[in-house]
């Protein structure tokens, strides 16, 4: 066995950065999760999900515009982004009402409407445009008391 005799100052530094090597390499770098295959459930609270298309953004920091672009009739709805709430249980009128978001992933996520009534015309139809850096894109979700409505939103 040798026997080396090791500076206690320096001791310390050895040891302090073998630990903070350890500490570094079991941290997580904070990356955006790429999904490469459409996300949307099949059910969403015990209803049935109908994709009605597929959507292309350019930036995962959009904004979702949402409002009734027929005739005013009463519709409730809740908005599900990647499985949160964006706005619940909000009453469609004839005035956009905006929801900044940041998506969750690069590649597939979805939004979800779901109808908590019909108004007084059937079915829930809710108009809604994705505002991205390069512009609004316009869509119409459709849904009624036992199905819920989807699209795809693609972060390129």
């Amino acid at each position: 066995m040798i026997n080396l005799k090791v500076n206690p100052s320096f001791k310390t530094a050895l040891i302090t950065l073998l630990i903070s090597a350890a500490v570094f390499t079991s941290c997580k770098k904070n990356e955006t999760p790429v999904v490469e295959e459409p996300n949307v459930p099949e059910y969403y609270a015990d209803r049935p999900v109908n994709v009605q298309g597929t959507v292309e953004v350019d930036s995962r920091k959009v904004v979702f515009n949402v409002w009734d672009s027929g005739q005013i009739d009463g519709d409730i709805i809740t908005l599900v982004v990647n499985g949160k709430k964006v706005i619940s249980n909000y009453t469609l009128t004839g005035t956009k009402k905006s929801i900044p978001v940041t998506l969750d992933n690069t590649g597939y996520n979805y939004v979800l409407l779901y109808a908590h009534n019909e108004g007084s015309l059937s079915p829930n139809t809710a108009a809604l445009s994705i505002e991205d850096n390069t512009g609004e894109k316009n869509l119409v979700l459709s849904a009624n008391l036992t199905s819920n409505a989807a699209y795809n939103v693609v972060v390129n």
